[in-house]
C-alpha cells in the first residue's frame, strides 16, 4: 500500500523491521544490478567487494540468472563473507592479496568472457583492473567511491569501446521491488545481519565491522 506517492512505504507483513532497514544497501544492489546494468541471463560478471553492497549485488546477480559470479576482495573476508557470498550464488571468490586476481579470473571463465564488472569497492585500482579483464564493448558499474586520482591511462575505455557507469544509490521502483522480493522471500537480507546488539555495545559493533568479523551490525535500544 503506498501511504503517500512516491515517498513513504508499508512494510510487508512478512518483513519483519531488521529486515527493513536494509532497504538502502540492497535499493542500491538492485538498481545498480537490475535498472543500470545490462546484464543477460548466462553473462560471467565480477564483483568488486564483499560489503552489503557487494553481496546485494551478488544476490541480484543469481535472480537475473549470471552464469559464473566472481567476488573478489581481500582474504579478511575469507571467514565470514565469502560463505555468505557463496550462499547467495557466488561461484568464486578471489582474495586479491593472495592471488593474482586477472589471472585467476582467466583460469576460471577464459579470455574474454566477462561483459560486466560491479565495483563495489571504488579504489583506483580496481578500475584499471576492470579494463583488463573485461571484453570489448564490456561494461563497469561504479557503485563504490574514492576521491584518489587516477594515475593510469583509461584509454583502453575507448579502444574497447567501454561503457563506464556512475551509481548512486535508488528511487521509488527499486524500493517497492525490494520489498516485494523481501515479502515473497526471493531475496535474503536476514543472513547479511550477522549481530543485533544494544545501543550501550556500539563499539563492539564498529569493531566487528572494522575486523570483518561482520557484515551488518544493527543497533537496537537498551531494554
Amino acid at each position: 500500500m503506498n501511504l503517500y506517492k512516491n515517498c513513504l512505504f508499508e512494510i510487508p507483513e512478512d518483513v519483519s523491521f531488521e529486515e527493513a532497514s536494509m532497504l538502502d544497501p540492497i535499493g542500491n544492489a538492485y538498481m545498480a544490478v537490475a535498472q543500470r546494468s545490462n546484464l543477460l541471463p548466462g553473462d560471467n560478471v565480477v564483483v568488486f567487494g564483499a560489503g552489503t553492497l557487494g553481496l546485494g549485488c551478488v544476490q541480484m546477480e543469481k535472480i537475473m540468472g549470471a552464469a559464473e559470479i566472481i567476488v573478489v576482495a581481500s582474504s579478511a573476508n575469507e571467514a565470514v563473507r565469502f560463505p555468505v557470498a557463496k550462499k547467495f550464488g557466488a561461484t568464486h571468490c578471489i582474495s586479491y592479496d593472495k592471488e593474482n586476481v586477472e589471472e585467476k579470473i582467466l583460469e576460471l571463465v577464459g579470455e574474454n568472457n566477462i561483459p560486466i564488472v560491479y565495483d563495489c569497492a571504488g579504489s583506483p585500482s580496481l578500475l584499471k583492473q576492470s579494463l583488463n579483464i573485461l571484453r570489448t564493448n564490456g561494461q563497469i558499474i561504479r557503485v563504490g567511491m574514492s576521491f584518489l586520482p587516477l594515475n593510469f591511462s583509461i584509454n583502453d575505455l575507448s579502444m574497447k569501446a567501454i561503457d563506464l557507469v556512475g551509481h548512486m544509490a535508488y528511487n521509488t521502483v527499486s524500493l517497492k521491488h525490494v520489498l516485494t522480493l523481501l515479502e515473497r522471500k526471493m531475496f535474503d537480507a536476514k543472513s547479511m545481519i550477522t549481530h543485533i546488539l544494544p545501543l550501550s555495545d556500539w563499539q563492539e559493533g564498529f569493531e566487528l565491522m572494522k575486523n570483518r568479523q561482520g557484515i551488518k551490525v544493527i543497533l537496537k535500544y537498551d531494554e
